[in-house]
């Protein structure tokens, strides 16, 4: 069962989905797969291709590979989510949008303060409010973001997403530090997404990051039901699961 942390139920925090749970089951004697592990890692050794899509039938074992993924690549997995048919919470635009971002926060140095520091004006104009709960040590610790609507995930995309990580990349450049190597964002089972959630579900989301100003070392991985999600052309670059691989 999909959870949240009790200290962070609040709809307008910034609050990670545990998959925990999900994780351990699907990986529970998993075996095989490992063409598809060499396919990843060497879409991910070459620079071009922002997303790897992974689809496949019903029961191919799409999440099962993620999950495993997940484990085996958690130094690059910088975060990830599981949209699950039945559950709104997971397939939900703007809650998939604050789960990635709180994992980004917790996973990526100065993401906070990025967040922070770069939301547009006229975003604050209309009723988006940063607090800063607590700096330790010149850190910020805490953010929380009041007054978000989540009627508008373009904005929410914006202001969690993209803005943070393009902040994020021009103080790597100004301090002259290295930028993380890869920061890989999962996304397991995006056709949930895809007939749950109208127009704007997280594919039309990510095909606005398609030809977007993020830094290069931010990529995507996805898996889908082998349907028609809308936005294949995003996906310069992807393979199909099968039951007998």
């Amino acid at each position: 069962m999909t959870m949240v942390s009790s200290a962070t139920k609040s709809a307008t925090n910034l609050a990670a989905i545990a998959f925990e749970d999900d994780i351990k089951r699907l990986t529970k004697d998993f075996s095989g797969r490992e063409w598809v592990f060499r396919d990843i890692d060497d879409w991910l050794n070459k620079k071009g291709n922002r997303f790897f899509l992974l689809t496949g039938g019903p029961g191919v074992g799409k999440s099962a590979i993620a999950a495993r993924l997940i484990q085996i690549r958690h130094n690059i997995i910088t975060a990830y989510h599981f949209c699950r048919g039945g559950d709104v919470e997971t397939v939900r635009p703007g809650r998939i949008l604050r789960s990635l971002a709180a994992q980004l926060a917790e996973k990526l140095p100065d993401y906070r303060e990025a967040l922070a520091n770069s939301i547009k004006p006229e975003l604050l104009q209309v009723g988006v409010k940063i607090d800063i709960k607590s700096v330790v040590n010149s850190k910020i610790v805490g953010v929380y973001i009041e007054k978000l609507n989540p009627s508008d995930p373009e904005d929410e995309l914006d202001i969690l997403i993209r803005a943070p990580l393009v902040e994020l990349q021009k103080r790597y450049i100004e301090r002259q530090q290295e930028p993380p190597q890869l920061a890989v964002i999962l996304i397991d089972s995006l056709d949930e997404a895809v007939t749950t959630t109208g127009d704007k579900n997280i594919v039309s989301l990510l095909a606005k990051l398609y030809k977007s100003d993020l830094p290069d070392w931010v990529r995507f991985i996805l898996t889908s039901l082998t349907i028609h999600l809308g936005n294949e052309c995003i996906f310069s670059k992807g393979v199909k699961a099968n039951e007998n691989s």
